[in-house]
C-alpha cells in the first residue's frame, strides 16, 4: 500500500467483497463497514442489485476514513487508469443514460466530471455540457399559470 488514499479505496473494495487473499484484520474491517456504512455508500442500480460506484468510494473514502477529497477523487482516478472507453453513444445519448442511471442530475454531472479527469478527452465535457443545457425531463415550469 502506497498511501493512506490507496488504503481507504482499498477498504471500500474490500466493503464489496472485490479483493482476495486479505489480511484477516481487513476482512473483519470489511464486514464492520458493511455492517455500519453499507446502507449509505453502497449504491444498488435499478433493480436491487449491489454495484461498485466510484463517487460513492469518494464520499466514503473523504466521510468514513478521513481522506481529503482532493486525495480521495485522484486514488479512485487511478484505479480506473488504462481502462478502455469502447462503443460509447454520443454525448447527448450519454447525458440521458447517465441522469437515468444516477437517479439525478447532479449525481450524474459528478460522474461525468470524474470520467473526464480519468480519460481527459473531449467526450466527457461534451456530456457534460449536454447534462448543463439539455432538458432532461420534458418542460413543466408551470409558466402558463403566471401570465
Amino acid at each position: 500500500m502506497r498511501d493512506k488514499a490507496g488504503a481507504a479505496f482499498q477498504r471500500y473494495q474490500a466493503m464489496f467483497d472485490l479483493l482476495s487473499g486479505v489480511p484477516e484484520a481487513v476482512e473483519e474491517q470489511a464486514e464492520r463497514d458493511r455492517a455500519q456504512y453499507g446502507s449509505a455508500y453502497i449504491w444498488l442500480d435499478h433493480d436491487g442489485q449491489k454495484s461498485f460506484h466510484y463517487l460513492m468510494a469518494v464520499r466514503f473514502m473523504v466521510e468514513v476514513c478521513g481522506i481529503p477529497l482532493r486525495e480521495a477523487w485522484a486514488a479512485a482516478c487511478e484505479d480506473l487508469e488504462g481502462a478502455v472507453q469502447e462503443n460509447l453513444p454520443d454525448a447527448k445519448a450519454m447525458a440521458l443514460q447517465l441522469f437515468q442511471s444516477q437517479g439525478n442530475v447532479l449525481q450524474a454531472r459528478e460522474l461525468a466530471r470524474f470520467l473526464g479527469d480519468v480519460y481527459r478527452d473531449g467526450y466527457w465535457r461534451d456530456v457534460i455540457d449536454e447534462l448543463e443545457s439539455a432538458a432532461l425531463v420534458p418542460e413543466n415550469s408551470g409558466i402558463e399559470n403566471w401570465q
